[in-house]
């Protein structure tokens, strides 16, 4: 974990607001909570949260291949520090699976496919949508407000929770807080966009 940290924090760009430290820390906090809810083993809890720790790191080059830098990232450094062929293997897999819903086959990228998406459900949602936001914006993709929320409304309805788990409460809770999003809209309170400290 301190290896991934200070390796994100030395070179991580300072506009990747989303895919950094603190959607990692969210994902994690995610996988515990999956973990005892599905009555994950120990390993398995760990090659999971192996999977999420470095799932992040390949934004900190140009981030045009992050998936394909952080697999290389995780490979070299499990290598280094022993873990099994068989295992790594196992946290490579669930890392590629988890990147697409139509490729995910094992219970591992399941969990780490849901605690990816946790933060819609979480009480941090609106924070982390809007850093979703600004980051889209830096690599160029840029919605006015209008069409910021029709995306968000694509997002929210098109997604779906992969864990008995995810399906039976994460659901719930990202419905109710798009609800709770919508009707403050309609109110006038749109939430903007804003500036967030690293």
């Amino acid at each position: 974990s301190h290896f991934v940290l200070d390796m994100m924090e030395s070179n991580l760009d300072l506009k990747i607001v989303f895919h950094n430290q603190r959607h990692t820390a969210l994902t994690l906090h995610a996988i515990r909570i999956l973990a005892e809810e599905l009555e994950l083993s120990k390993d398995d809890t760990y090659l999971v949260q192996i999977a999420a720790w470095f799932q992040n790191t390949g934004y900190i080059r140009d981030g045009r291949d992050p998936l394909g830098t952080s697999l290389n990232f995780a490979d070299k450094f499990l290598e280094r520090n022993g873990l099994s062929g068989k295992n790594r293997q196992q946290v490579l897999s669930c890392m590629r699976q988890a990147s697409d819903p139509d490729t995910v086959e094992s219970v591992l990228s399941r969990v780490l496919y849901d605690a990816n998406w946790y933060f819609l459900a979480a009480s941090s949602h609106k924070e982390m949508l809007s850093r979703m936001r600004q980051e889209m914006a830096f690599r160029n993709e840029i919605y006015h407000e209008k069409d910021w929320r029709n995306y968000v409304a694509r997002l929210i309805y098109s997604h779906q929770y992969l864990t008995s788990y995810g399906q039976e409460v994460l659901e719930v809770e990202k419905r109710r807080n798009f609800l709770q999003m919508h009707h403050q809209q309609s109110q006038g309170k749109v939430v903007p966009m804003h500036t967030i400290g690293y």
